[in-house]
């Protein structure tokens, strides 16, 4: 599965995904969460800066994968 540009698709409203957000100078994050009308919400980061993130940049999103069996 391939990431998938913010300017091709945009998820589904409440569809939780990995999302890859800038921020600031060079700062860049992994998360999970959900866009709902153009604002992004977070509900777990992966890799990134730890503390209060503002005026994010999502560029990229991918589908949660299939729970395991």
């Amino acid at each position: 599965m391939n990431w998938i540009s913010c300017k091709d698709q945009m998820p589904e409203r409440f569809q939780e995904v990995i999302f890859y957000a800038t921020h600031g100078l060079h700062r860049h994050d992994i998360m999970t969460g959900y866009n709902k009308d153009s604002i992004w919400y977070c509900t777990y980061m992966f890799y990134g800066n730890v503390g209060l993130i503002n005026d994010i940049q999502v560029t990229h999103w991918i589908p949660l994968p299939d729970y395991p069996k």
